[in-house]
């Protein structure tokens, strides 16, 4: 049975004066003890990079992330980073992993990292805690559905084949109020939701997905256009 969160932001970390710090999980809608309570250990955290190609930033953000989950009450050893520099076996190392983290970023370069790996492919047999962070959660769908976030990417490429591990489509990071200047991309959000059931998520929410039922813990909302 697989055991997946959909997050947004799980609060990780904070930026001050253009420099990010680790602070504990926000666990206002009780996402540590849900992760707690369907781990069967703590040793070992992979962090799969959304570009693989940005060292520095990813190094950056999965330390930040595995010393935010040690800071708040779990005791993982070993952090594995999956990016180009990786050489290790990832069959091997992900049948030690006790969480599987995707990261967030831009959702289709990660998805091409994703297909370059074979990860569809080993998270289909993976039986461990699996969380998707952002683009993380957008690409654990089957069919992802991507609206833009910048002006380049309107009338781009907004639908994709996902890890195929859950039907939910996640709009992360959302807010019902937005800027005048946001307005095209909510509005291609809502073509986008004719066809297509969306789940909105805000930061420190959560959908928890384990094969008996999904359930969404915070603030969320149901976008379908008809």
């Amino acid at each position: 049975m697989k055991k997946i969160f959909l997050t947004s932001d799980m609060g990780c970390s904070y930026k001050e004066n253009g420099i990010r710090y680790v602070q504990k999980i926000n666990n206002a809608n009780g996402i540590i003890e849900q992760i707690k309570s369907r781990l069967n250990d703590e040793n070992v955290f992979l962090f799969v990079c959304s570009n693989p190609d940005t060292y520095e930033l990813n190094d950056n953000y999965a330390r930040l992330t595995f010393d935010s989950f040690n800071m708040s009450g779990f005791n993982f050893k070993k952090l594995i980073v999956v990016d180009h520099r990786y050489n290790g076996s990832l069959i091997d190392d992900m049948k030690k992993a006790n969480i599987v983290f995707l990261s967030g970023g831009h959702t289709l370069t990660e998805m091409e990292h994703f297909n370059e790996i074979g990860l569809k492919e080993l998270l289909m047999d993976y039986d461990g805690v699996i969380i998707g962070q952002s683009a993380g959660s957008m690409n654990l769908a089957k069919t992802v559905i991507c609206a833009p976030e910048y002006e380049d990417e309107v009338g781009g490429k907004y639908v994709w084949d996902g890890l195929g591990l859950t039907e939910i489509n996640v709009e992360p990071h959302f807010k019902l109020e937005i800027d005048e200047s946001e307005d095209i991309f909510r509005q291609e959000l809502l073509k986008l939701s004719i066809d297509n059931n969306i789940y909105a998520i805000c930061d420190g929410s959560h959908i928890a997905v384990d094969g008996n039922e999904d359930l969404l813990y915070g603030e969320g909302y149901l976008i379908h256009n008809k």
